[in-house]
Protein backbone atom coordinates (compact mmCIF):
# COMPACT_ATOMS: atom_id res chain seq x y z
CA UNK A 1 0.00 0.00 0.00
CA UNK A 2 1.12 3.75 -0.84
CA UNK A 3 -0.86 6.47 1.10
CA UNK A 4 -1.06 9.67 0.10
CA UNK A 5 -1.30 12.33 2.80
CA UNK A 6 -2.37 15.74 1.94
CA UNK A 7 -1.96 19.26 3.93
CA UNK A 8 -5.50 19.25 5.83
CA UNK A 9 -7.32 22.16 7.68
CA UNK A 10 -6.10 20.83 11.48
CA UNK A 11 -2.46 20.79 9.90
CA UNK A 12 -3.11 24.52 8.82
CA UNK A 13 -4.76 25.52 12.61
CA UNK A 14 -2.03 23.79 14.29
CA UNK A 15 1.26 25.39 12.05
CA UNK A 16 -0.68 28.44 12.04
CA UNK A 17 0.02 28.35 16.00
CA UNK A 18 3.87 28.17 15.78
CA UNK A 19 6.52 30.65 15.14
CA UNK A 20 8.80 28.23 12.30
CA UNK A 21 12.54 29.34 12.68
CA UNK A 22 14.76 27.23 11.61
CA UNK A 23 18.65 27.08 11.23
CA UNK A 24 20.59 24.63 8.92
CA UNK A 25 22.66 22.73 10.48
CA UNK A 26 25.85 22.99 9.37
CA UNK A 27 27.81 19.44 10.85
CA UNK A 28 28.10 17.15 8.13
CA UNK A 29 25.46 13.89 9.08
CA UNK A 30 26.88 11.96 6.37
CA UNK A 31 29.37 10.05 8.69
CA UNK A 32 27.30 9.87 11.84
CA UNK A 33 24.82 7.78 13.43
CA UNK A 34 22.50 10.01 15.46
CA UNK A 35 21.07 8.84 18.48
CA UNK A 36 17.22 9.75 19.47
CA UNK A 37 14.85 8.95 22.00
CA UNK A 38 13.66 6.31 19.85
CA UNK A 39 16.22 4.46 18.49
CA UNK A 40 18.25 5.92 15.79
CA UNK A 41 19.17 7.48 12.03
CA UNK A 42 21.52 7.71 9.73
CA UNK A 43 21.90 9.34 6.34
CA UNK A 44 22.10 6.62 3.61
CA UNK A 45 22.41 9.39 0.50
CA UNK A 46 22.19 13.03 -0.26
CA UNK A 47 21.85 15.22 -3.41
CA UNK A 48 21.02 18.65 -4.34
CA UNK A 49 17.10 17.48 -4.76
CA UNK A 50 17.04 14.40 -2.17
CA UNK A 51 17.79 13.03 1.37
CA UNK A 52 17.43 9.75 2.52
CA UNK A 53 17.52 7.91 5.83
CA UNK A 54 17.77 4.72 7.45
CA UNK A 55 15.46 5.08 10.51
CA UNK A 56 15.63 2.25 13.35
CA UNK A 57 12.39 2.67 16.18
CA UNK A 58 12.34 0.31 19.81
CA UNK A 59 9.73 -0.79 20.04
CA UNK A 60 6.60 0.57 21.57
CA UNK A 61 8.77 3.95 20.97
CA UNK A 62 7.72 6.61 18.94
CA UNK A 63 9.10 9.83 16.96
CA UNK A 64 7.25 13.22 18.37
CA UNK A 65 4.76 14.58 16.44
CA UNK A 66 5.92 16.95 14.04
CA UNK A 67 6.00 18.74 10.80
CA UNK A 68 8.16 19.44 8.32
CA UNK A 69 6.69 22.79 6.83
CA UNK A 70 8.80 23.09 3.74
CA UNK A 71 9.48 19.41 2.39
CA UNK A 72 7.79 16.76 0.83
CA UNK A 73 8.62 13.52 2.80
CA UNK A 74 7.90 9.87 2.29
CA UNK A 75 8.04 6.52 4.37
CA UNK A 76 8.53 3.48 3.21
CA UNK A 77 8.89 0.16 6.21
CA UNK A 78 11.65 -2.08 5.25
CA UNK A 79 10.94 -4.47 8.19
CA UNK A 80 8.66 -4.57 11.27
CA UNK A 81 5.26 -2.88 11.83
CA UNK A 82 4.40 0.62 12.57
CA UNK A 83 1.29 2.96 13.55
CA UNK A 84 1.47 5.86 11.40
CA UNK A 85 -0.52 9.08 12.95
CA UNK A 86 -1.41 12.53 11.63
CA UNK A 87 -3.38 14.78 13.29
CA UNK A 88 -6.56 13.16 11.46
CA UNK A 89 -6.06 9.84 11.37
CA UNK A 90 -3.80 6.32 12.06
CA UNK A 91 -3.28 3.10 10.74
CA UNK A 92 -0.63 0.36 10.65
CA UNK A 93 2.27 -0.29 8.14
CA UNK A 94 3.67 -3.29 7.39
CA UNK A 95 6.77 -4.34 5.41
CA UNK A 96 6.88 -1.97 2.21
CA UNK A 97 4.05 0.06 2.57
CA UNK A 98 4.65 3.85 2.24
CA UNK A 99 3.03 6.86 3.02
CA UNK A 100 3.83 10.44 0.99
CA UNK A 101 3.26 13.56 2.75
CA UNK A 102 3.00 16.95 1.48
CA UNK A 103 5.02 19.40 3.06
CA UNK A 104 3.34 21.02 6.55
CA UNK A 105 1.56 17.42 7.19
CA UNK A 106 2.18 16.79 11.39
CA UNK A 107 2.65 12.95 12.07
CA UNK A 108 4.41 10.50 13.68
CA UNK A 109 5.25 6.54 13.75
CA UNK A 110 4.90 4.47 16.41
CA UNK A 111 7.28 1.05 16.22
CA UNK A 112 4.57 -2.01 17.40
CA UNK A 113 6.87 -4.66 16.50
CA UNK A 114 8.99 -6.63 19.70
CA UNK A 115 11.79 -6.81 17.22
CA UNK A 116 11.78 -3.07 16.12
CA UNK A 117 11.20 -1.05 13.22
CA UNK A 118 13.38 -0.16 10.18
CA UNK A 119 12.52 2.73 7.65
CA UNK A 120 13.60 4.77 5.06
CA UNK A 121 12.47 8.21 5.05
CA UNK A 122 13.16 10.37 1.61
CA UNK A 123 13.14 13.82 1.77
CA UNK A 124 12.77 16.69 -0.68
CA UNK A 125 14.11 19.77 -0.85
CA UNK A 126 16.75 18.00 1.93
CA UNK A 127 16.47 20.11 5.05
CA UNK A 128 17.25 18.32 8.27
CA UNK A 129 16.27 21.63 10.02
CA UNK A 130 12.99 21.55 8.32
CA UNK A 131 11.00 20.97 11.59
Amino acid sequence: MIKKINFSALDRQFLALKSIETNPIRADLSKVIVNKPWGYEYLLNRTPLVEIWHLSLNHLKSTSIHCHPNKKTALIVLDGKALFSTLNESFELCPLDAVVMKSGVFHSTQCLSKTGLKLLEIETPPMKHDL
